[in-house]
């Protein structure tokens, strides 16, 4: 291996090195437990859209629904995809929304305004804009 080839490799190394400390001490700053691969706060956006599928979910059961006849009218084989969303492991398209919105008896407007106050949440987090504090104290 050439000298230069190898100073090339300890550079890289060393610059890796510091990312991952910086990483390290913004997670501990913010008190996240995981941060992904570009430095954002993982676990804040998970709970967001945990909050939000928690939403549905009791407007589902209100509606006496289940998961199973949800997946059926929006085009799934099983129920898995409703419980990913319910669960807070994605967030749901657009099209599902509005079957939900029918089958739930809860306004378009309404979910519309849910889905954007928990993505807005999400996103402002990830741009540095506001504190979780400030949005946990908004009225939903």
């Amino acid at each position: 291996m050439s000298r230069e080839h190898s100073s090339r490799r300890v550079r890289a190394r060393h610059i890796q090195l510091k990312l991952n400390v910086f990483r390290f001490v913004l997670s501990g700053a913010l008190g996240y437990s995981e941060l992904n691969r570009d430095g954002l706060a993982v676990e804040f956006e998970e709970s967001i859209r945990r909050e939000f599928g928690n939403y549905l979910k009791k407007a589902r059961k209100r509606a006496d629904v289940t998961q199973q006849e949800i997946a059926a009218r929006c085009g799934y084989k099983n129920a898995q995809f409703i419980s990913n969303i319910e669960r807070g492991t994605c967030w749901p398209p657009i099209l599902v929304l509005k079957e939900m919105s029918d089958r739930y008896g809860v306004s378009k407007t309404e979910l519309l305004d849910k889905l954007v106050y928990y993505r807005r949440r999400s996103w402002a987090n990830e741009l540095g804009l506001a504190s979780r504090s400030r949005f946990r104290k908004q009225v939903r």
